[in-house]
């Protein structure tokens, strides 16, 4: 994955955030291309309400947009950069503006008064846009930034696969600050084993114990050949953890003050349409760090890139 052109939602007041400014400088760093992105819901209700043209509406909204950007330009620096207003619903022509740009990732930072709708905005970008998704919380820029890779296993699955990969490649582009510590984590449960036990009488104990052990040692070689594969990065822990995928990174993410999360949030591109697995639904709802959503290769929007 190279980061060539990178698009900025900036989304509520004007934004001049932490978030905001840490977006800036992560895309400088690679050399990115900087695309910041305004979506209004609708330019003929303005109109009504202000009782102005259209086109005197979309001028004003487009130069205030300038403005904004203009206000943090100390920041942008030498980078290189453009913008738009588009005109419908956030996440539609959010996703629409990335695909006419060739963006390879959506930013979007938290503004320093986060508009009510803004998470159910990132819910909706997280399920159907098909680059990768990163939101930046305001409460989450300590450094170093402590941040966790969710790996999944299924050597005959390749969508899982290239997930892996795609979350590693990610990953790499904060390892280049030395002083962030990135840590993968894998979760592993045997398929109904609440209810062996109870289905199968005539299994003892023993047996079951033999059973879970040995799904526990595929996963274990799994994860330890995956993470020697990993060149040109700095693991600092490796966790291999049994239980609900959901409740285990959840609490993972809290009890090791994660900055930011990055996980891949849907593992089929069988089904056309297909939004987002039910675990990663229930860890984006319940984690408070920032979180980048990485879709695999194949992926196919529900969100049509032509209007």
């Amino acid at each position: 994955m190279k980061l060539d052109n990178v698009t900025i939602l900036l989304e509520g007041e004007p934004n001049n955030s932490d978030a905001l400014q840490y977006a800036i400088s992560f895309a400088k760093n690679h050399c990115a291309h900087i695309h910041f992105l305004r979506v209004v819901e609708s330019y003929s209700k303005l109109s009504l309400l202000l009782e102005t043209p259209t086109t005197t509406i979309k001028k004003t909204l487009q130069t205030k947009l300038e403005s904004e950007i203009d206000e943090f330009s100390s920041f942008l620096g030498d980078a290189t950069y453009s913008s738009n207003m588009r005109e419908g619903i956030t996440f539609v022509e959010t996703i629409r503006e990335l695909a006419r740009t060739k963006s390879s990732m959506l930013v979007v930072p938290e503004p320093e008064k986060p508009p009510i709708y803004f998470t159910n905005t990132y819910e909706h970008l997280a399920r159907k846009c098909p680059k990768p998704v990163w939101l930046i919380r305001n409460n989450c820029l300590e450094k170093p930034f402590h941040i966790l890779v969710v790996t999944d296993i299924d050597t005959n699955d390749s969508t899982k696969m290239s997930n892996n990969k795609k979350c590693m490649d990610i990953a790499k582009y904060f390892s280049t600050a030395n002083s962030n510590y990135i840590d993968l984590i894998h979760t592993w449960s045997l398929p109904n084993e609440y209810y062996l036990s109870e289905v199968a009488s005539n299994i003892s104990k023993n047996k079951i114990n033999e059973i879970i052990s040995k799904e526990q040692h595929y996963h274990e070689e799994w994860f330890h050949g995956f993470i020697a594969q990993q060149k040109g990065i700095k693991i600092n822990a490796a966790n291999l953890l049994n239980g609900d995928k959901s409740r285990v990174i959840t609490d993972i993410v809290k009890k090791n003050s994660i900055d930011l999360l990055i996980i891949a949030t849907v593992d089929d591109t069988t089904t056309p349409g297909l939004l987002i697995s039910n675990e990663a639904e229930n860890i984006l709802q319940h984690v408070v760090c920032s979180v980048i959503a990485v879709k695999p290769d194949g992926f196919h929007s529900p969100v049509s890139e032509q209007p």
